[in-house]
């Protein structure tokens, strides 16, 4: 404590001695964050006993407007909730605008669809992942025949699609406008109409969303194709173009219900059934250009091909509010508003089964060459031969062409996946299950290889207008290495060929990966994860941080308030809820070498029993005994799996119910693959292994029987703190944030096949791109000073200041920053959003928005932080006043609610160049008669 006072003593002492003055002298209590890279430090004034007792109860102002204690404690305790089911109904009302559909009619059966669509994805650095897309092609559909009231039909299609992915965020926004012409700014605003709403639509309104409705429309025509308007990308962005058409026969068994059926389910809720069945056939021509960095441009080409069919029996109703409410005409074209789709779904399921052909293919080119100029331009307008060309010159005869081959791949797989969403207007369960099993070649640098490999990845979400979405995804592939054998076969010329296994060091292993992300989480769901993580992982996770479902303090102060609540007044006061904590994120991996799967599947039947029930929670004793396994009780266990099987067309699975029929699969298919010699019946009985519902279960069951030194496990978190908790248990929280536990030894090197599909990972259109470093916000100290002689590092005019009558006297809240990784001679842009803050948020008022020039490094004072690795690094240290005569983001709005003493909120971000943006820290206080207070 002595080392952290007198850091923190060291770090006043600098910010006031850069205006003449003697640091202050009194007590301050900052916690345990000043010593953490990234903390938000706000040093509340306390207050004396005297003038507690002066001061009035603070009231927030949606208690003033109630009466009924019961309706205050209720809202003030589901303040989140609130909010969250506010942001669901902002989403679908105003970001539908930018997505547009048009159909222009060609004939009876046939039309043109033109569609504009903006998808906005949030990334882990805060920014926001955009995805403009425009699309334009024929349609032609037509009902054949009907059988028995069943249609036929045949549908043929074609798209080109042109898309753009670059990343945004509000500091990057407000730093564009600056060079933009007044026009131009104006139509990116809407003329006015995005900064309004943001000035009173809760915080889920992202102006982000709407912003820039120009570079939506001018998607199809910023497609690189030369060097020069490959410039104009930003780093880190993705245009991409693809060539896409299919042609479908469904024939839809809805028809066969009576009409008795039909007249109950329109009884029950307005509901209609569907049951179409379809053959299709699809090819895909996409592609993708990245700019890698500043001269480094990668195009890849993928080429797909599609075979199936597809069930996906439907039983629901689609409603649109307010459809109709918003139209436009222009030049003849009519637009009239969708309005807000709201679906009934009670059974919404699809089953789609395909066979795929797969090629990919990765080229770099470095375009000062100009080889590679030349190769590129070629090779964006789909010719990869002269790419081809330039790489084997560089390899063979030594010119330095600036063209770099990556990799080209190869798959044949099966293809099974299975979508089930019930959806029941506020509460959605989704499930996506897909199940490959693919014969893979690839050339690299190095060669030809070829890999089998069978995959499973379930990814399940749950949504409701409460508490948002939370997503849950596991990723199981057994990969083997393996060379392709020649037969001879005299008799045909084409001869044909078998796997046999390679003969390197380890040929099979099994990857796991778990991805847990989560918007908005309580204590008692942060409870649950991390429960869930220690059992999928075996790690015991023991220095997390240990969080009290319930504020303390909350309690108590709801204690008193019931202790002197009037009764008769106060007849059902819910309790304080769990906590809320914010953005949850967590990453679990692991890998079964070939020692460790043999090791497994060589263990006795018994044990392989014992295991699975640990799994899930059955009577180990019984199921690992040979004689109870075969008694009529064990076997009567089947009849909860048959009893529940309906109960998967709304999506519900039971664990205890499933475990019988999960584990004989699961210990048939690993005593097969125990027998088995070729790779490709391997593979097969691998894929009935991991062809599981709960995906969890059979993980635990595989750690159970192996040495679990010798299975690497990896367990990384990443937070965001938001909500209302207070400092301390935000801080708590924040201590996850970067937190990594391992153990069972060391992963493996990548594979040649590892390092091709992280390279290929590039190019997934929703990935966050983001640079490699970018500045950082190591800190932020919120306090109060006077009104010093001289202000440094802002250009404020001291005889403005004069004018407007300075009150030296008077303490204003002053802002000092450090920031970290700032290339040296570039000068810093400060983004700064000024809230009001407050639990509620069904309104909200932006008071201030602005983005600050700061002088470079070399012009700033510096301090040394300490990261969260404990390594230690130079940052800049920067200091403004917020509010007062000489802060930059003075108004009449912003000082009016300063002097009122409203709880406020402030994001803080910092970047080089306007492009590439900090993580944003945010900071809630009050700051009433001089001196700053916690919000209550």
């Amino acid at each position: 404590m002595k080392l952290l006072a007198l850091t923190l003593g060291l770090f006043a002492a600098t910010a006031f001695a850069q205006d003449g003055a003697e640091p202050e002298t009194r007590d301050r209590h900052y916690g345990e964050a000043v010593e953490r890279d990234g903390s938000v430090i706000i040093d509340y004034k306390p207050s004396t006993e005297e003038e507690t007792l002066d001061e009035p109860t603070y009231l927030q102002p949606i208690e003033q407007l109630l009466a009924n204690p019961a309706l205050i404690t209720s809202l003030a305790s589901n303040a989140d909730a609130i909010n969250r089911s506010v942001e669901s109904v902002m989403d679908s009302l105003f970001y539908s605008l930018l997505d547009n559909e048009r159909a222009f009619k060609l004939t009876e059966h046939s039309w043109i669809l033109g569609s504009m669509k903006r998808d906005v994805y949030s990334a882990p650095s805060g920014s926001y992942v955009v995805v403009d897309r425009v699309a334009l092609g024929p349609r032609y559909a037509r009902e054949l025949t009907r059988v028995h009231g069943m249609p036929i039909s045949l549908g043929i299609d074609g798209t080109v699609e042109v898309a753009q992915i670059y990343l945004r965020n509000d500091g990057m926004r407000l730093a564009q406008q600056d060079a933009l012409p007044t026009w131009r700014r104006w139509l990116n605003n809407w003329f006015g109409l995005v900064p309004l709403l943001s000035v009173g639509l809760p915080p889920s309104f992202n102006q982000n969303e709407m912003y820039d409705p120009l570079r939506q429309i001018e998607t199809p025509f910023v497609f690189p194709l030369d060097a020069g308007s490959f410039y104009d990308m930003a780093i880190g962005s993705i245009r991409s173009y693809s060539v896409s058409g299919g042609v479908q026969v469904p024939v839809d068994f809805g028809g066969i219900l009576d009409r008795s059926s039909r007249d109950l389910l329109l009884k029950i809720g307005n509901l209609s059934a569907t049951v179409p069945y379809a053959v299709f056939k699809r090819g895909d021509y996409r592609i993708n250009v990245l700019r890698r960095g500043e001269h480094s441009a990668w195009v890849g080409l993928k080429e797909t091909s599609r075979a199936g069919h597809i069930v996906s029996p439907f039983v629901g109703s689609q409603y649109f509010l307010l459809k109709g409410a918003l139209a436009a005409t222009f030049f003849g074209w009519h637009w009239v508003w969708p309005g807000i789709s709201v679906g009934v779904l009670p059974v919404n399921l699809a089953l789609e089964q395909a066979f795929a052909k797969l090629y990919d293919q990765v080229y770099e080119y470095d375009l000062r060459k100009l080889p590679a100029r030349e190769a590129y331009e070629n090779a964006v307008r789909g010719d990869f031969l002269p790419s081809r060309e330039r790489y084997l010159d560089a390899k063979e005869k030594g010119e330095d062409t600036g063209v770099t081959f990556h990799f080209t791949r190869t798959q044949q797989r099966l293809e099974e996946i299975v979508r089930n969403g019930p959806n029941f207007v506020v509460f959605k369960r989704e499930r996506q299950g897909e199940l490959n099993d693919s014969e893979i070649e690839i050339t690299d640098v190095d060669g030809k290889f070829y890999v089998l490999e069978t995959s499973r990845e379930t990814n399940d979400k749950i949504a409701d207008v409460l508490v948002g979405e939370e997503e849950r995804r596991i990723q199981q592939a057994v990969a083997m290495k393996v060379r392709r054998v020649l037969e001879e076969n005299p008799q045909d010329k084409d001869p044909d060929f078998s796997y046999v296994f390679d003969a390197g060091p380890d040929p099979i292993g099994l990857a796991v990966n778990l991805s847990i992300q989560d918007r908005y989480i309580d204590v008692g769901e942060y409870d649950d994860y991390i429960a869930d993580l220690r059992f999928f992982s075996k790690l015991p996770l023991e220095d997390v941080p240990s969080l009290p479902l319930k504020d303390r303090e909350l309690e108590n102060a709801w204690r008193r308030r019931q202790f002197y609540a009037e009764p008769t007044q106060n007849i059902a006061v819910p309790h304080v809820p769990a906590t809320h904590l914010g953005r949850f994120g967590a990453q679990t991996s692991m890998h079964f070498s070939t020692a460790a799967i043999n090791r497994i599947l060589e263990q006795p039947l018994g044990e392989k029993w014992r295991a699975f029930a640990k799994a899930f929670g059955a009577d180990e004793v019984a199921w690992s005994s040979a004689d109870k396994r075969a008694s009529m009780g064990h076997s009567a266990q089947w009849f909860k799996a048959f009893l529940l099987f309906p109960l998967r067309l709304f999506n519900v699975r039971v664990a205890a119910a499933d475990a019988i029929k999960e584990t004989e699969r699961a210990i048939g298919a690993m005593e097969r693959v125990r027998l088995l010699e070729s790779p490709r019946a391997k593979l097969d009985e691998f894929r009935i292994l991991l062809d599981t519902d709960h995906p969890e279960r059979l993980v635990r069951a595989l750690l159970e029987l192996a040495e679990l030194d010798s299975v690497p496990r990896r367990v990384s978190f990443s937070v965001q703190p938001k909500g209302a908790a207070r400092q301390a248990i935000r801080d708590a929280f924040r201590k996850l944030d970067g937190m990594i536990f391992t153990g069972g030894g060391d992963f493996p090197e990548p594979t040649r096949y590892a390092r091709s599909k992280k390279k290929l990972a590039n190019f997934y259109l929703d990935q966050p791109r983001d640079a490699d470093s970018k500045p950082n916000v190591a800190r932020v100290l919120v306090g109060t000073k006077p009104i010093p002689e001289s202000v440094r590092n802002l250009s404020v005019d001291p005889e403005d200041g004069e004018e407007a009558g300075l009150d030296r006297t008077q303490e204003y809240v002053h802002l000092t920053i450090s920031v970290s990784q700032v290339p040296p001679r570039s000068g810093v842009k400060l983004y700064v959003r000024v809230d009001q803050a407050g639990k509620i948020k069904i309104g909200k008022l932006a008071l201030a928005e602005k983005v600050l020039e700061l002088p470079s490094p070399d012009e700033a004072q510096t301090e040394v932080i300490q990261a969260k690795d404990g390594s230690m690094h130079s940052a800049s240290l920067y200091e403004f006043f917020l509010s007062g005569p000489l802060s930059p983001l003075t108004s009449f709005m912003f000082d009016r609610s300063i002097k009122d003493g409203e709880e406020l909120q402030v994001t803080l971000a910092v970047s080089a160049d306007g492009n590439v943006w900090s993580d944003e820290r945010v900071a809630e206080f009050r700051y009433t008669k001089g001196r700053l207070e916690p919000i209550k």
